[in-house]
């Protein structure tokens, strides 16, 4: 046989080829193409998609069952809209930006349901300037930031699962955030899982944030952290397995930490530039340090928190005054060294002036003081003989919405 021949033949079996992998390939690449590309501006702009419902609060517009895969454009994109509609059940994956974007909409008028959202440059699901929006019960993994919500108040963000694949070597540059809120008042996060983030859930700019029943693990910056942010909680919810930090504060003030396990972090808590916060009846275990207070963080609250196995000292205020620490227990931290807490700040108080009760130190023989390590020369004077348990005349709402008016009207 030829050389020429069998050169023709190669050729011929290459074009087979291909054409069988395109038969195979090409059939599923359309069926989740951009064909489901979906751009709304304007109420008008609806019936161009001759969706189910009319757009009233009744019968809102759906948008269901849309694909969109490898996008130059948005998924989805609605905006400068007023009437009623629910996103749902849609797959976006690798589009330009955003898998879903909402912005300039009427207050209560967006429902965002049930979605995946894949591997988007920004956020898979971005909300802008859209008060009273419902984001819930979506899987987004793989965005630069999960879920964003930005200038939009009321607004509820709940049992959504957000994750990344973050490489070991990638974590320290990396920005990425699980669920992020922006500029924002009154959001309730609650129920959502968030996995392998850089940043698990960061809320800057915002005032009265309720945060509750969320699981955080395996972030490398932090499994929350907020920025000037005021007034929010963060209850019932569980921090593990941070890099860095479970639960930041910075430049936050007035804000509560209640009912939280935080667990195997490098620190528990950190508080750097706050003030008149509340850390309540928290679980912190196994972490370097259980909660550390930096950079004029002054007039804190800390009481009825449980300290375990921590490599260092269960607190350590590095710089902060007129702090009061007091109904803690500490269990084996810092263990081999003669303290289980460290201060060096000014005029911090590791008792209750009212009871005359202190904190719990585990091995300790409460007829003694307690020496705090530091250069503050602090001692818990009146240490307990047994855990500290919460006062059961009040819930626990009560008694923390309680303590903060106390604190507001009588702390320095």
């Amino acid at each position: 046989m030829s050389k020429t021949l069998q050169h023709e033949k190669l050729i011929a079996y290459s074009i087979m080829l291909v054409f069988l992998v395109l038969t195979i390939v090409l059939p599923f690449t359309l069926t989740r193409d951009t064909s489901g590309y979906i751009l709304i501006e304007s109420d008008k702009d609806f019936k161009k998609y001759k969706l189910p419902g009319n757009g009233s609060s009744e019968n809102p517009y759906i948008i269901e069952n849309v694909n969109v895969v490898d996008s130059m454009k948005r998924g989805i994109s609605i905006e400068n809209t007023t009437k009623h509609f629910i996103i749902q059940n849609c797959y976006l994956d690798g589009n330009f930006f955003n898998g879903i974007r909402i912005a300039n909409i009427a207050e209560g008028t967006a429902k965002i349901f049930n979605n995946t959202c894949v591997s988007h440059s920004i956020e898979g699901i971005i909300v802008l300037s859209s008060d009273s929006t419902e984001i819930s019960n979506n899987t987004c993994y793989n965005n630069k930031i999960g879920i964003g919500l930005y200038d939009s108040n009321n607004s509820t963000i709940k049992h959504n699962y957000v994750y990344r694949y973050l490489l070991a070597d990638d974590r320290e540059g990396h920005s990425d955030r699980g669920i992020v809120v922006s500029n924002s008042k009154y959001v309730s996060i609650t129920g959502n899982r968030i996995k392998k983030t850089s940043g698990g859930m960061e809320i800057e700019f915002s005032e009265n944030c309720f945060v509750s029943n969320n699981i955080v693990q395996t972030s490398y910056q932090f499994s929350i952290g907020l920025v000037n942010s005021f007034n929010c909680q963060i209850v019932n919810s569980e921090f593990k397995s941070s890099i860095r930090i479970g639960v930041s504060l910075f430049d936050s003030n007035e804000n509560s930490i209640q009912d939280c396990l935080i667990k195997n972090s490098e620190r528990g808590i950190r508080l750097y530039n706050a003030t008149n916060n509340i850390i309540e009846s928290n679980q912190l275990e196994i972490n370097f340090q259980g909660i550390s207070l930096y950079s004029e963080s002054n007039s804190n609250l800390i009481i009825y928190n449980v300290f375990s196995n921590s490599s260092n000292e269960g607190i350590e205020i590095d710089d902060g005054s007129f702090n009061k620490i007091h109904h803690n227990s500490f269990y084996e931290n810092n263990k081999g060294e003669i303290s289980q807490a460290s201060d060096n700040g000014y005029d911090n108080r590791w008792y209750d002036d009212v009871s005359s009760e202190g904190n719990f130190w585990y091995g300790w023989n409460a007829s003694f003081p307690y020496e705090i390590l530091g250069n503050a020369n602090s001692t818990d004077p009146f240490p307990l003989n047994d855990p500290a348990t919460l006062p059961s005349l009040f819930p626990k709402n009560s008694i923390r919405i309680l303590i903060l008016y106390w604190k507001r009207n009588n702390m320095k």
